[in-house]
């Protein structure tokens, strides 16, 4: 079995102009990542109607989302992993994996919704941070 290599191995052959096996890259797909969702929201103890009411999504939209015939913008995924109670490095493996923007720490807006994440603040809390801030909130 050849050993998967971490992403920052690859960038780094990459950037070196090193080959790569494509053995040695565990690729990962956004119905992968969805199915992950899928598994956290359904060990929620309310129902998945509830979880998109909790999110401020139409239940429609999630489930749609979840079967892969619609996609969630950025901040919409953002909102389910805090609602999840995903930690950072959680929800930075979502937005990648589902082809959203990292996080980026000297973004001000950024790098308050990344804090409040890792503080364990609720959307509210960080959407209430953001406005004092003058930033657009989450939705």
């Amino acid at each position: 079995m050849t050993k998967k290599l971490s992403t920052n191995d690859i960038f780094a052959k990459i950037e070196k102009g090193e080959p790569v096996d494509v053995k040695e890259v565990e690729f990962v797909s956004p119905d992968t990542m969805r199915d992950k969702l899928y598994a956290k929201i359904t060990e929620m103890p309310s129902s998945i109607n509830h979880f998109a009411d909790l999110c401020g999504i139409y239940p429609s939209h999630l489930h749609e989302f979840l079967k892969g015939t619609k996609n969630l913008g950025r901040d919409k995924l953002i909102i389910v992993c805090i609602v999840l109670k995903l930690n950072l490095r959680e929800t930075r493996e979502v937005l990648k994996c589902t082809l959203q923007s990292d996080f980026y720490p000297k973004n001000q807006r950024d790098f308050i919704i990344m804090s409040g994440i890792k503080a364990h603040r609720s959307v509210d809390d960080i959407n209430e941070l953001l406005m004092n801030n003058g930033l657009s909130v989450l939705s």
